[in-house]
């Protein structure tokens, strides 16, 4: 399972905006969030603009709110 990933990830640019995993539709979150049950996986880039952006706006980044790690992404 981990050659699969692997093997995916070598198709990508180590430096390019990537996403890779399922995008759930929602009504509260219209864009969708990222599913983490099967597993997600972001670029270091991807991370980077996550934290920097998130970092702006720490009251969107709430602990113990009932929501799931993959919902507080999306928000």
């Amino acid at each position: 399972m981990f050659e699969n990933l692997l093997f995916i990830l070598g198709e990508h640019e180590s430096q390019s905006d990537v996403y890779l995993g399922y995008r759930q539709g929602s009504k509260i979150f219209p864009p969708g969030f990222p599913i983490g049950g099967g597993g997600y996986v972001f670029s270091k880039p991807v991370m980077k603009k996550l934290v920097d952006e998130g970092s702006k706006y720490p009251n969107d980044c709430r602990k113990r709110d009932g929501f799931m790690d993959d919902m507080n992404i999306a928000r």
